[in-house]
């Protein structure tokens, strides 16, 4: 297979874990958005590195699409699947970055807290407002009864 078709999509379920490998790896760095179009990742280097955490999600990636690969080349496949979604972009098939969409996607399902605040803030406080006045509430009734 060429590396142009050499992609596959994977379910929300396998690509959650995936998202939350390569977003650590770039907060480690970055904490924000900042570097998204120049921080790197390489499947080659990035698998070895959490080989631990995505040995059995590789595999049933590898047994549901049928892929006859190795590992890193499946985790490539599922990076070239990203692009194909616009989670990811590359150039040459071997180093990808977050686009805006995957980072914040990334985001979403490694901190809630920090996606809430950047991307609905509006909804972020509204939510802490409403657990200050149900604070207050308690405290008053306690108070008072």
């Amino acid at each position: 297979m060429s590396k142009e078709q050499n992609s596959v999509n994977v379910c929300e379920d396998h690509a959650k874990p995936i998202l939350k490998h390569l977003y650590s790896k770039y907060n480690e760095r970055h904490g924000d958005a900042s570097a998204i179009n120049s921080y790197p990742f390489t499947p080659h280097i990035l698998f070895p590195e959490f080989e631990s955490q995505l040995t059995t999600l590789i595999d049933q990636i590898k047994d549901k699409h049928a892929l006859n690969e190795t590992s890193t080349t499946a985790l490539r496949s599922v990076f070239n699947g990203f692009v194909k979604n616009e989670l990811l972009v590359t150039h040459d098939k071997v180093i990808y970055h977050f686009t805006p969409k995957g980072y914040e996607f990334s985001l979403k399902y490694s901190c809630k807290i920090k996606y809430l605040f950047r991307y609905h803030s509006a909804t972020f406080f509204a939510g802490l407002a409403c657990l200050i006045g149900v604070v207050g509430v308690i405290a008053t009734v306690a108070t008072s009864g």
